[in-house]
């Protein structure tokens, strides 16, 4: 047809370099594009040894980054390599996508979120609700001021267990940073909200970085014009009002077109040619963008009275890119590869067309970086393994040899998984801690062992009968101990809403257990909680420090019981079980609480001096509806070969030719903190 022109243009893109280069990774496109600036600065200054500032801009000018995703911007600044001293940004960047967007959020959400006094209740006091504390002292803004007090401020909170941080309580009287004093003020009026955000504001101008000053000014100037509106309206609806206003703000960045690296969006390109094209996010979807504007108009009414549709849209972001490359030598077109949400991870069709329409050749590559963090140290290879180098080997043997004691529960995880072992025990990671408003698993053992000691500590080398176990089940002693214990470990001052149920449900618990111990009587209460220090001498590293902390030891007829209640899942062995059997690397079911048990009786054993048979129990708190407790006879010769497998262990573990590996068995990385680490 004489309306073809694809040969021309073929002709046209035949000295070009066009290259499509696909990233698993957002900011990795950023990555892509510093490396592609350095390869084009090299090559283009391969003669010369100390290009001028001249030279460089004349450089940079011929060159541009196309940025359809606004996104990008702040990581390509910081990804642009350091010799190019100017960089001139020619586009709008939402402010809703700004760190201080999500700051000022913060900040709206801490004041919604303030408890108010209650008269007598349990707030005397206005205070600040402890996540939308934490939350806010987790911004990015606290890593260039007060870094070390807000991380100090979110330990104490969690540490003791904050729900509400009240308005003079130590934490915010304590706090020495003037930024962190002026964020740490109540605000009760829409009057008091603006004073109070336009003096974070004139503060946060002075440490951001300077491309952030323009944020910190627009938003100044917002807050500005609606606290000259002055209309009284609810400050819940001043809430929304700010992030009304402000998600719809557009920073127009206007720099020295004449100088420096040019960084645009696609609109910004028109009339402008370049040696050098990098264009980021070359996405369907995204280059062009799939987005419409909303209107009540459908789409055949707009079409039949002319007015824009999809189509003009399309026609001309169509035109901008190809208009763009028409006169540029090297294009290099960067598109994201993964498939997730509603990303499809396919090139542009703009690529497509060029590749299949016009014949063009271009190159198509992948790009792989390797982001460098903080756990560079624990990336694992495909074995899944962490071979003991003598770094490691230190590490273990000052902690648990030289310092800290290896208890049952250690041991435990080594037998399930010795590099979860090594990652929980050896390095100390371990998931961050939390403010607990309500009782979680690990808490409602604590308390539900704090009770019973409690209740049988007043009987300590007593002999416990019927009457006895009637006075321990009463309604209100036991009231009494389980909301002291609650308030104790839960660091609360008040049991409320579903804590209220969770405490009754302990006290059934309790009960359950009274009730089964009446039908024992009678014995001899010994001690609960007994906690037992040993060492255990090793062939090369010396003495290995052990710990036992026994729920409950009792005596009937000259016979030592050792209990231990477990709220937690428990699987009793079948007549079949064999010691060998929780020592064995092939064996699924490694029977964890009896390990525990013998490991406790092991110990009480070597500390008196005994040689007699123990029973041990354990009080399955998940089936004690149905199930009795579990009990067994542990003969001498049983704690002897445990012993021998025991010592087996350990040696393994200190062992410097044995590898920290990963288990075998899947099901135990499917509730595993270190998954991501060791199946990625």
């Amino acid at each position: 047809s004489k309306y073809d022109i694809s040969g021309e243009v073929e002709r046209k893109y035949d000295n070009k370099n066009f290259k499509a280069i696909g990233v698993a990774s957002g900011v990795g496109q950023t990555y892509a594009a510093r490396n592609i600036l350095s390869d084009l600065y090299k090559e283009y200054f391969k003669d010369i040894l100390e290009p001028t500032s001249e030279q460089i801009n004349d450089f940079a000018l011929s060159t541009a980054i196309v940025l359809p995703d606004e996104k990008l911007l702040m990581p390509l600044i910081n990804s642009i390599p350091k010799e190019f001293k100017n960089i001139n940004i020619t586009m709008g960047y939402p402010m809703r996508i700004t760190p201080l967007f999500s700051f000022i959020n913060y900040l709206c959400k801490m004041q919604e979120e303030v408890k108010v006094a209650d008269n007598g209740g349990e707030l005397s006091q206005n205070s600040f609700y402890h996540r939308s504390v934490t939350n806010l002292l987790s911004h990015e803004y606290f890593k260039k001021i007060a870094k070390e007090e807000s991380f100090m401020i979110k330990q104490n909170i969690v540490k003791s267990n904050i729900i509400y941080i009240k308005e003079d309580s130590e934490i915010i009287c304590g706090i020495r940073s003037e930024f962190l004093k002026n964020i740490f003020k109540i605000t009760h009026s829409v009057q008091d909200l603006t004073n109070y955000l336009i003096d974070i504001l004139r503060e946060l101008e002075k440490h951001v970085d300077t491309y952030e000053k323009e944020f910190v000014f627009r938003y100044y100037t917002m807050i500005n014009k609606l606290a000259s509106l002055k209309i009284p309206i609810p400050l819940k609806i001043f809430y929304k009002i700010i992030y009304s206003a402000a998600s719809d703000i557009t920073i127009p960045f206007n720099g020295e077109p004449l100088s420096g690296l040019q960084v645009m969006g696609p609109l910004e390109t028109r009339s402008l040619d370049f040696d050098n094209v990098i264009i980021l996010s070359c996405n369907d979807g995204v280059f062009p963008s799939a987005n419409m504007p909303q209107s009540l108009i459908p789409y055949n009414i707009r079409y039949g009275f002319g007015l824009p549709t999809y189509e003009v849209s399309d026609a001309i972001g169509a035109y901008h890119f190809y208009r763009n490359i028409y006169r540029a030598k090297n294009v290099f077109m960067i598109y994201d590869t993964r498939s997730e949400g509603l990303a499809s991870g396919e090139m542009s069709r703009y690529i497509l067309q060029l590749k299949y329409h016009y014949n063009v050749n271009i190159k198509e590559l992948m790009f792989v970086t390797a982001l460098k963090d903080s756990s560079d140290s624990y990336s694992l290879k495909n074995d899944r393994k962490i071979e003991k180098t003598p770094e490691i080997m230190e590490k273990l043997r000052k902690k648990y040899i030289d310092a800290s004691p290896l208890s049952a529960s250690a041991l435990n995880y080594y037998r399930q998984c010795p590099l979860k072992f090594y990652l929980t025990y050896v390095e100390g990671m371990r998931q961050e801690e939390n403010v607990k408003e309500y009782l979680e698993s690990d808490t409602f053992g604590s308390v539900f062992h704090k009770v019973m000691e409690d209740l049988y500590d007043r009987y300590k080398g007593k002999v416990i009968d019927k009457e006895k176990i009637a006075l321990m089940k009463d309604k209100k002693l036991l009231d009494e101990l389980v909301g002291k214990a609650f308030m104790e470990i839960m660091k609360i001052s008040e049991i409320a809403g579903q804590n209220i149920v969770t405490k009754e449900v302990i006290k059934q618990y309790v009960c359950l257990v009274l009730d089964i111990d009446s039908g024992r009587t009678p014995f001899t209460y010994i001690q609960g909680e007994l906690k037992l220090f040993t060492d255990i001498a090793m062939k090369d590293c010396g003495k290995v420090k052990m710990i036992s902390i026994i729920d409950r030891v009792d005596s009937k007829d000259g016979m030592i019981r050792i209990s231990d209640y477990k709220t937690g899942s428990f699987d009793s062995p079948n007549s079949k079980f064999e010691i060998s059997k929780m020592f064995s690397k092939s064996e699924t079911n490694l029977y964890p609480a009896v390990f525990q048990l013998f490991f406790y009786s092991l110990f009480f054993a070597k500390k008196n001096n005994m040689d007699k048979d123990f029973i041990f129990c354990v009080y399955p708190l998940k089936k004690i509806f149905k199930d009795s407790v579990y009990e067994r006879a542990v003969l001498q010769d049983e704690l002897k070969e445990f012993e021998n497998y025991l010592h087996e262990l350990i040696e393994e573990i200190f062992n410097p030719d044995i590898p920290f590996t990963s288990s075998p068995d899947e099901r135990v990385c499917s509730y595993c903190d270190f998954a991501g680490i060791c199946r990625s």
